[in-house]
């Protein structure tokens, strides 16, 4: 299970689910100089893609 505040996150093998960047950080992994929170510093997000 995901600890993310992202709501869009789901676990990985979700189906219909698949790697996305990181709206928080933008797919930087940082925010403000620090490791972002949202995707631990890898810059990508698991989220459901086309509506799933």
């Amino acid at each position: 299970m995901t600890t993310s505040d992202n709501p869009e996150e789901v676990p990985p093998g979700t189906p219909g689910a698949g790697e996305d960047l990181c709206r928080r950080c933008a797919g930087r992994g940082h925010v403000d100089g620090k490791t972002c929170p949202e995707c631990d510093g890898s810059g990508k997000v698991i989220a459901p893609i086309g509506g799933a």
